[in-house]
């Protein structure tokens, strides 16, 4: 069964993604320094050719919620 999972709640997303959490924690952790140097670095060559460029993070439903069953305010 195909279902709209942007309309899923957080409950909801842990119960699918229960068993993938520890996964994609450890990908996010193994992760964080390169992609926080690319971060960086970005920033600092947009503001080169723009001193008021914005750099935003796309963001993924795993930073919306704390998984605890309860929806993040955000």
């Amino acid at each position: 069964m195909v279902t709209d999972a942007s309309k899923w709640t957080a409950t909801e997303w842990l119960q699918y993604f229960s068993d993938d959490l520890p996964k994609i924690n450890n990908w996010r952790a193994a992760h964080a320094h390169p992609l926080n140097t690319f971060q960086m670095n970005l920033r600092r060559s947009a503001t080169r050719v723009d001193s008021e460029a914005l750099i935003d993070l796309a963001r993924s439903a795993f930073d919306y919620s704390d998984f605890s069953g309860q929806e993040s305010n955000l």
